[in-house]
């Protein structure tokens, strides 16, 4: 255990840390063009890789990625003060913490007094359920941070939350919609021009509904099912029909295997945003999802499509993929036009907040 804590460490300190120095520069340029500095926690593996994501997307330039491993700070809290400093001392009008791991307490206190403390919650009252301890404790202290003023603006990616907590708890929130960025995949290739390719990226959580939507998949003819990793689907008896593509070594390498499928398949029980289904789109693919985050909320006739509403039924998922594929060239061109005009409506809602 010893050694494995000291091989932890040695690895954070090689490829994790930054230095307060970097970071000083990273603020200084930020502050030249921008008065609002975003705050998102680094990503460890897939860990916190939808919180990052989605942070990039609303403050593409003006976002200062705070290294951590999975959760937890890397540096000291005499460092931590140091980092306040500097971000005090570069006068932004707005602070935007996107994500809320334990440590980003310590710079809310540090920064309150000084400045425009906003915080974005990316989780949703079903995947409390999934880390139960500690993230009920978190949100019971962002709720706390905010009836203190020590938090002036809180948002909730996750729809219905925010009006929730403003009539439960009586504070002012948003509901924040995200932007999703254009990816820059210069040619979209099927990955087997003979066969149907059918992508399922999600993992294995009971609200993901992954085996539903495999099932769904597999009842298509002459279908190829794309999936992260093997979650043990030998039940179905059809092991050739499964391509494993593993871990992704950056996001960009995801997007170009999500722009390589016929259709994908993200029906999901719960979800609190669903950057897969948008991002999907964005690259030309219908993406099928659950009818539970309003990802789909602003276009009702590409809704009629891509919603499935027995998302618990796995004949109900393959009928609807099934009149997705045969409805493919118009989705597709639909789908795209239908996220610029999100993008546009998310950076509107971004401006309010910070107002």
């Amino acid at each position: 255990m010893i050694l494995k804590n000291l091989r932890e460490r040695s690895f954070v300190k090689k490829n994790v840390y930054e230095s307060i120095d970097s970071l000083a520069l990273k603020l200084k340029r930020i502050r030249k063009n921008h008065s609002t500095l975003a705050i998102c926690p680094s990503t460890t593996g897939n860990s916190w890789q939808g919180v990052q994501t989605a942070t990039l997307g609303l403050f593409p330039e003006n976002t200062l990625i705070l290294p951590q491993y999975y959760s937890k700070t890397v540096y000291t809290d005499k460092e931590i003060f140091e980092i306040c400093e500097l971000i005090r001392n570069n006068h932004f009008e707005n602070i935007v913490l996107s994500g809320y791991p334990g440590y980003f307490k310590k710079i809310i206190e540090k920064l309150f007094f000084y400045t425009k403390i906003k915080l974005i919650y990316h989780g949703s009252f079903a995947s409390n359920r999934e880390d139960e301890n500690s993230t009920i404790f978190f949100l019971n202290e962002i709720i706390e941070l905010a009836k203190l003023n020590k938090i002036h603006s809180l948002g909730f990616v996750k729809k219905g939350m925010a009006e929730s907590f403003e009539i439960i708890s009586g504070i002012s929130t948003s509901h924040i919609l995200l932007v999703t960025n254009k990816a820059k995949i210069k040619e979209k290739q099927y990955i087997n021009n003979d066969t149907i390719n059918i992508g399922v990226f999600t993992h294995n959580q009971y609200r993901k509904n992954i085996d539903n939507q495999v099932a769904a998949a597999l009842m298509i003819n002459n279908s190829i099912i794309h999936l992260k990793n093997n979650y043990n689907f030998g039940y179905f008896h059809n092991p050739n029909r499964f391509n494993i593509h593993g871990f992704f070594n950056s996001h960009n390498d995801f997007l170009k295997v999500l722009a390589s499928m016929n259709v994908n398949l993200y029906v999901s029980f719960s979800e609190c945003w669903g950057q897969v289904i948008t991002e999907s789109l964005m690259l030309g693919v219908p993406c099928l999802a659950a009818d539970n985050s309003g990802v789909l909320d602003y276009d009702i006739e590409l809704a009629n499509f891509l919603i499935v509403k027995e998302f618990d039924n796995s004949t109900a998922i393959y009928k609807q993929t099934q009149l997705v594929l045969e409805n493919n060239k118009w989705i597709s061109k639909r789908g795209m036009e239908y996220i610029d005009k999100l993008n546009k409506m998310a950076l509107l809602k971004i401006s309010e907040f910070l107002r």
